[in-house]
C-alpha cells in the first residue's frame, strides 16, 4: 500500500516534471469538481484549466510537493475563488510546498457573501493631505487623492506608499467601519509571511498585497461566512489540513480520472460602529 501510494505520488510529480499540467488536473478533477460550490459547478472544466495555466506558467510552483498543490486547489475550490484570476487567489511556491493566499478581490467577494460590503482598499502616497478622525463617526477620513502623482510602477508605488485603510458597510449600520494601516505594520506583515523575508507576491505585487492588509483585518470584524471563516484561518500558510485526516492521500490512493493529454487552447480573455484596529 505504501510503496502504491509513493507510486502515485510520483507519477503525479512526473506529470508536473513534464510540464503537462492539464493531465495533472484531471487526475484530481473528481475531488476538486465536489468541493466548487453550487455557482462554480456548471464552470468546473474551466475552472480546472485555470488552474493547471497557473500551473503550465509557473516552474516552482511545478517543483512543489504535489500533496501541497493538490490541498492548495482544493482548498481555493472550496471557498469558490480561482486561481490567477482578477486577484481573487493566488497558488505560491514556498519552500518546496504550494501556498494560497488570497487576495484583497477574493476576500472581497467572500465578506459580500456574509452580508457586508467592503469598499475599495486606498493607498495614501508620499505628500498626499491625509487625516484620520476616528472620533468623527460621520467621516473618519479626510483624504486628497493626488492621481498625477501614483507612480506606474508597482514596486515604486509601494515604496511611495505611507498608509492603507478601508471602508466597509453593514446593513443596518449607520456609519461605515474604518481600518488604518500604516507602511511600518503593512510590512510588518509582508515579513512574517515570507518568514522574515518578502517573496511571492509580497516581491512581485507588493502593493496589491499592501492593500489586502486593512481588508483583511477589518474582515475580522463583520459578518463571516463560512468561505470567509476558513479564508483567514488558512491565509498564507501551507495547507496541511487535507494531509491530516488523510484526504490528499486519498486523492492520490483513490481512483482517479482518466487524464487528457492534450492541452487545452488559452482562455480568453451587529451595531453600527467604527472599528478602529
Amino acid at each position: 500500500m505504501a510503496n502504491a501510494l509513493q507510486q502515485r505520488r510520483a507519477n503525479l510529480g512526473g506529470l508536473l516534471q513534464a510540464g503537462n499540467a492539464q493531465a495533472f488536473m484531471d487526475q484530481i478533477k473528481t475531488v476538486v469538481q465536489t468541493r466548487l460550490p453550487q455557482h462554480l459547478q456548471a464552470n468546473a472544466d474551466t475552472y480546472l484549466r485555470m488552474c493547471a495555466t497557473v500551473l503550465r506558467k509557473n516552474e516552482r510552483l511545478r517543483n512543489a510537493s504535489p500533496q501541497s498543490i493538490v490541498a492548495a486547489v482544493v482548498e481555493a475550490a472550496q471557498v469558490g475563488l480561482r486561481p490567477g484570476v482578477l486577484g481573487e487567489c493566488y497558488l505560491v511556491p514556498y519552500s518546496g510546498e504550494c501556498q494560497l493566499i488570497y487576495g484583497y478581490q477574493g476576500l472581497v467577494d467572500l465578506a459580500r457573501r456574509g452580508g457586508a460590503f467592503i469598499h475599495v482598499p486606498v493607498a495614501v502616497f508620499n505628500d498626499e493631505p491625509f487625516t484620520y478622525q476616528p472620533a468623527n463617526l460621520a467621516q473618519p477620513i479626510l483624504h486628497e487623492v493626488d492621481i498625477t502623482a501614483v507612480p506606474g510602477d508597482e514596486v515604486e508605488a509601494f515604496d511611495k506608499m505611507v498608509a492603507v485603510y478601508v471602508m466597509a458597510t453593514v446593513a443596518g449600520d449607520v456609519h461605515p467601519r474604518v481600518c488604518v494601516m500604516n507602511k511600518a505594520q503593512v510590512m510588518a506583515i509582508g515579513g512574517s509571511k515570507m518568514g522574515g523575508r518578502y517573496s511571492g507576491p509580497w516581491k512581485t505585487h507588493p502593493l496589491q498585497m499592501a492593500l489586502k492588509c486593512p481588508v483583511r483585518r477589518i474582515a475580522k470584524f463583520l459578518p463571516k461566512s463560512t468561505e470567509m471563516a476558513r479564508a483567514l484561518e488558512s491565509d498564507g500558510q501551507t495547507i496541511r489540513g487535507f494531509e491530516a485526516d488523510g484526504e490528499v492521500d486519498m486523492v492520490i490512493e483513490g481512483e482517479l480520472a482518466e487524464s487528457t493529454e492534450e492541452e487545452p487552447k488559452e482562455e480568453k480573455k451587529n451595531k453600527s460602529k467604527n472599528t478602529q484596529v
